[in-house]
């Protein structure tokens, strides 16, 4: 009985050090909620650019552009017309439902499909010169929209009721109602009629926030209002110090953040914003790492559901996606 005791005491006392010795994890209890929790990180993509999700499922839609690194120039390398571009479809688990859920239009490949937007049952891809749109329940119905004079869209945004699309080379934005399809879904746009903004020296991501337009640039790494009559110029908003290229942005939905990727320094950064507001007194917005690729990182997708904010992110040369949830 009494060896009995003496074990029961000895096992006692190993447990305790055990549970209360600094730097042993034991897995027995969950982490605490300030505890910083990596992103998932998701390998085996082909150049992977931007970055849609589908609010109705959570799907998840990856763009792949299957560079060729072997090309000297950055229009060869990112913008060539190699037709061996597809979409990959995620679930919001980040599980790959199709690698290659769409690869052509009708019987003309996708080359370097970048920028995407998720509109009703329809999936808008910069792909060049041209919109490619794909249904999503059944993504070879597939149409084109094509703007005169494009050269290199680049993001789109919308808010159910337009559609606004970059074209880097050009420095302007197209600002067009979302497309009436003929019922039977034949690929004729009608009324495709739109406008053109001034954007930002080499526009590349697009956002909207409180019925207003935002563009980022890829040469002086500032974030820019864009006027919605198309009469004025860009307007830089003063963050060209603190950024270098940057590709893709989006805000929080109560406007207090801002969040940025830079190509070129392969982070992605929030800005939190005093009072809310871009421009506030006495106060200055602090911007903050919240997620380091490593390398062209590039356009994301950003959702906040319950209280929890999810953004999926691809770096581009690793062939990575990263999903981080704040």
């Amino acid at each position: 009985m009494s060896s009995a005791r003496s074990l029961f005491w000895m096992v006692f006392a190993l447990l305790v050090l055990l549970f209360s010795t600094p730097g042993v994890s034991t897995n027995c209890f969950a982490a605490e909620k300030d505890e910083p929790i990596g992103p998932t990180i998701l390998s085996g993509f082909d150049s992977p650019e931007g970055v849609a999700r589908d609010p109705a499922t959570g799907d998840l839609f990856v763009s792949n552009m299957v560079v060729d690194y072997s090309k000297e120039s950055a229009a060869e390398k990112y913008w060539g017309d190699d037709k061996d571009g597809y979409i990959s479809r995620l679930d919001k688990t980040g599980k790959v439902k199709a690698k290659k859920w769409a690869t052509q239009i009708g019987k003309v490949p996708l080359s370097s499909p970048k920028g995407m937007a998720v509109v009703g049952d329809l999936l808008y891809v910069c792909d060049n010169s041209r919109m490619a749109i794909f249904s999503l329940a059944k993504p070879s119905e597939a149409f084109v929209l094509q703007f005169p004079e494009t050269v290199t869209l680049n993001d789109v945004v919308s808010d159910g009721k337009k559609i606004y699309t970059t074209d880097t080379t050009n420095e302007k934005i197209y600002c067009l109602d979302v497309p009436k399809y003929s019922k039977e879904r034949k690929g004729k746009i009608e009324d495709a009629k739109f406008t053109t903004l001034l954007g930002p020296p080499v526009v590349n991501g697009i956002t909207l926030h409180k019925n207003k337009i935002y563009a980022v640039s890829f040469e002086t790494g500032d974030i820019y209002r864009i006027d919605k009559q198309g009469k004025r110029a860009a307007r830089p908003l003063g963050f060209a110090k603190q950024f270098q290229a940057l590709d893709g942005i989006a805000f929080s939905k109560d406007g207090s953040k801002i969040y940025v990727s830079d190509f070129k320094a392969g982070k992605l950064f929030r800005i939190d914003l005093p009072q809310r507001r871009l421009v506030a007194r006495n106060a200055k917005p602090k911007v903050s790492v919240v997620l380091d690729t490593g390398e062209q990182t590039a356009e994301f997708s950003y959702s906040e559901e319950k209280g929890k904010t999810t953004i999926v992110c691809p770096s581009i040369q690793p062939g990575k996606i990263f999903i981080l949830e704040e």
